[in-house]
């Protein structure tokens, strides 16, 4: 089909400011929305995102994405990635990794075999303590909200003071 073919071909350099470029990335975000049907949509966000999450979380904690980088920008298969950080079931580490290449975190080049990406990288930055922050503060947050409404029967908060950042937060 043409239209595939073209979208394709579109990159961050295909837009001449940063506005175009946001403007492109919502109107394909409203295409992904209008070609889904609902269960791809709750499939997204009740199974495949918190996956992806706890993925990356995963493989931060035991040094994927760091030792890797170590080693150079090179291929690396699913056994020797399971090597280098000392992961002893490569049939998981294989599945995960098919996870992550599924949303290009890193690119599945042949069978069980894979590179980094511009995201893999910049897990090693600064932002990529966003999923450290979101483990230690966002997601458990997020997990209490309903109950937090529940118990105060859908209210405002009485004060300042019992609302559900201040309660969740805590110590």
């Amino acid at each position: 089909m043409e239209a595939i073919q073209m979208l394709r071909t579109i990159s961050q350099e295909s837009f001449t400011t940063n506005r175009d470029r946001v403007e492109a990335i919502n109107s394909c975000q409203a295409l992904l929305t209008r070609l889904q049907d609902p269960f791809e949509r709750i499939w997204e966000v009740v199974i495949d995102v918190p996956a992806l999450t706890a993925s990356v979380k995963l493989y931060q904690d035991v040094g994927l994405f760091h030792s890797w980088k170590e080693l150079g920008c090179v291929q690396q298969s699913c056994r020797d990635l399971a090597e280098l950080i000392g992961f002893k079931q490569v049939d998981v580490l294989s599945r995960i990794l098919k996870h992550l290449a599924a949303h290009a975190i890193v690119e599945e080049v042949a069978t069980d075999t894979y590179k980094q990406t511009r995201l893999s990288d910049a897990l090693l930055t600064s932002a990529g303590a966003g999923i450290d922050y979101f483990y230690d503060t966002s997601a458990k947050l997020y997990l209490s909200l309903p109950e937090y409404f529940r118990s105060h029967s859908y209210d405002p908060p009485s004060s300042p003071l019992d609302g559900l950042f201040p309660t969740h937060l805590r110590l």
